[in-house]
């Protein structure tokens, strides 16, 4: 009961943003009132948390952004800015950073894979939090490497715009990458000012393209890592936004990451895996699966904890009391059933649970995204449920074309798993097949050789550019429900 009356309180606000951001549009952007404009953008901010649900660009609101921007710039007085660096300077900027999560990661690794190449400052625009605070163990690890500029996250939205932009200018990066929320309206906007008043390159990490995120517009490229990310852009966001097709993130050299055998023997152990058992994993954010009521994703482990004996289950994902209950309830009262399952909360350790892991189980309806790259790192197989009623919602092009353990219903995707728990020869080969082409498409060196040789192009960044191909369809629908929080 407490779910629903969330999810009416949240539709309730949600008609009331749109409502007050077409009352303000009315009222044209022109008014020199920072209280206007403050006001603005902070509807803008709540409108890029409820519009993921329908759509994946908004034009005029990119555009008023830039209005906006450009009005806190004379007012300001703020200059333009040209950067002339005899050697390359990175920025990156980030909404906020976490100790968890798979975008974080991105940044981090990126930083790892150039730091000793060229100067690089990470710059954190601290959304309503202290993320250094919050985020120890990465904000350490990156205090290790780098310079970090952090917004004050009390300031007001205006007075951080300004801040930024002097002291982006101040620093004089050749370019930036950037790892963005999708509702960071004060980044958008000043990267609106640096696209207009500096020769900075912006390389805008779509982290998010399965729904709607502010920002693509005000960049000179958008990264795409697969072919639907390409259409999207192409056929949903805007035509004149280029797109580049590069892996989102720079892969360690899985040694540095790598437990021992008896490591991983006795994780095993503490987790409860008898040393003929089978150990199945999944870990993602929760709302990927619990977007739909009936839980068809516990159904399934349900059903293939019910045929495999030997076969036990570690679930990562923060979970709370009432998740728990409804995916007891799935199991009916089988008590014994249900303790094979081994529920974790999300921990930075991910990667030492893939190794002690057997295989990995896909999250569905909306699919586990870039796990399913640090799995096969391991050379471990995932099972991949792919959604053929919304495209965008699984990640199966992650994998190698015609991946035989990327399966189109559930039913399939049981057959598959059972046989990952039966037949260890078939496991193996898998493993090995998926290293493969981990190697081949994501490894280390690879990734980042095509990541330096555009920091080296920047003036020539069309040459990356990539249009969708145009015998490609997909089937996506940008009006269908999406997933909040994911």
């Amino acid at each position: 009961m407490k779910k629903f009356f969330r999810q009416i309180g949240r539709k309730i606000n949600e008609i009331k943003t749109v409502k007050r951001i077409f009352l303000l549009d009315k009222f044209n952007i022109a008014p020199k009132k920072e209280a206007f404009w403050e006001a603005l953008l902070g509807e803008y901010e709540k409108f890029a948390m409820y519009e993921g649900s329908k759509s994946f660009y908004n034009h005029n609101i990119e555009k008023n952004i830039g209005i906006i921007a450009e009005a806190i710039f004379n007012k300001n007085k703020l200059k333009p800015h040209f950067a002339n660096n005899k050697n390359i300077k990175i920025a990156v900027w980030a909404s906020e950073i976490h100790d968890k999560g798979g975008h974080t990661g991105c940044l981090m690794r990126f930083i790892e894979a150039f730091y000793q190449d060229y100067e690089i400052k990470l710059f954190i625009n601290n959304m309503g939090r202290d993320s250094l605070a919050i985020a120890t163990k990465r904000g350490s690890f990156l205090k290790d490497l780098i310079k970090i500029v952090e917004q004050d996250h009390t300031q007001k939205n205006l007075d951080k715009i300004v801040t930024l932009y002097k002291k982006t200018i101040e620093y004089s990066p050749n370019v930036i990458f950037t790892y963005l929320h999708m509702q960071d309206a004060v980044s958008v906007a000043v990267l609106a000012l640096l696209k207009k008043y500096t020769n900075i390159k912006i390389i805008f990490m779509n982290l998010a393209d399965h729904r709607f995120f502010l920002g693509s517009y005000h960049s000179h490229a958008l990264v795409d890592i697969r072919e639907k990310s390409k259409y999207i852009t192409k056929k949903f966001r805007k035509n004149s936004i280029n797109s580049i097709s590069l892996p989102l993130q720079i892969q360690k050299n899985p040694a540095q990451n790598i437990i021992s055998k008896n490591e991983i023997e006795l994780l095993r152990k503490e987790l409860g895996i008898q040393n003929d058992e089978i150990l199945s994993l999944s870990g993602f954010c929760y709302t990927k699966i619990f977007k739909a009521p009936s839980l068809p994703y516990f159904k399934l482990i349900k059903k293939v904890l019910s045929s495999e004996p030997k076969l036990k289950h570690l679930f990562i994902s923060n979970i709370d009391e009432d998740h728990l209950n409804s995916i007891k309830n799935i199991f009916n009262g089988n008590e014994e059933l249900f303790k094979r399952i081994i529920f974790k909360k999300s921990t930075p350790d991910f990667e030492k649970y893939i190794q002690a892991s057997d295989f990995f189980i896909d999250s569905f309806p909306f699919g586990s995204a870039l796990a399913h790259i640090d799995v096969i790192k391991f050379g471990k197989p995932t099972v991949i449920k792919v959604n053929t009623e919304n495209q965008i919602f699984s990640f199966e092009e992650y994998l190698y074309p015609n991946y035989e353990y990327a399966c189109k219903t559930e039913d399939q995707m049981y057959k598959k798993i059972q046989l990952l728990v039966n037949d260890n020869e078939e496991r193996k080969a898998v493993s090995e097949k998926v290293l493969k082409y981990y190697n081949n498409k994501y490894s280390y060196t690879k990734v980042k050789e095509q990541y330096n040789n555009i920091i080296q192009h920047l003036d020539n960044l069309e040459m990356f550019y990539e249009a969708q191909d145009a015998d490609i369809e997909f089937n996506i629908n940008p009006e269908k429900e999406m997933i909040r929080g994911v």
